[in-house]
């Protein structure tokens, strides 16, 4: 897969929503962890690819892991090249989901709300993470 556009483009691989974003140029290869295994299981292994403006969604049409590799043939990490802006708004988002997590949602259980709370956490963890790292002369947190 290669990203031909001029700007960032998302690429979500369902059925776990993993989600990588390609610069203009970059090229991804999506191939599952195991495709003896799935081949065998599954015959002829495929993809569906859909396109919605700046996203791409891949299926994979089964429950077998995929990997998502670089140009280099480097394992790519979900979360690979997230645009600070989209990380700024989900951090947004998740913080007020988190400060009344209850409102419209009565079934939610106290684990729930809990998980709601430490997913904004760990959201603005990575936030401030990548907003000093994008300071003049600075180093990345670790």
């Amino acid at each position: 897969m290669t990203n031909e556009n001029d700007k960032m483009l998302g690429v979500w691989v369902e059925p776990l929503a993993e989600e990588y974003w390609m610069r203009p140029g970059d090229v991804f290869t999506i191939a599952y962890d195991d495709a003896d295994h799935v081949e065998d299981v599954i015959g002829d292994a495929h993809f569906d690819v859909q396109s919605h403006g700046d996203m791409v969604t891949v299926w994979t049409g089964c429950r077998y892991q995929v990997a998502v590799y670089d140009q280099s043939g480097t394992k790519l990490v979900p979360g690979h090249q997230l645009p600070i802006e989209v990380l700024r708004m989900r951090t947004e988002q998740a913080e007020a989901v988190a400060r009344n997590p209850y409102e419209g949602r009565p079934y939610l259980t106290p684990d729930n709300a809990d998980w709601l709370r430490e997913s904004a956490e760990r959201l603005r963890t990575a936030l401030t993470r990548e907003e000093t790292a994008a300071l003049p002369g600075q180093q990345p947190m670790k």
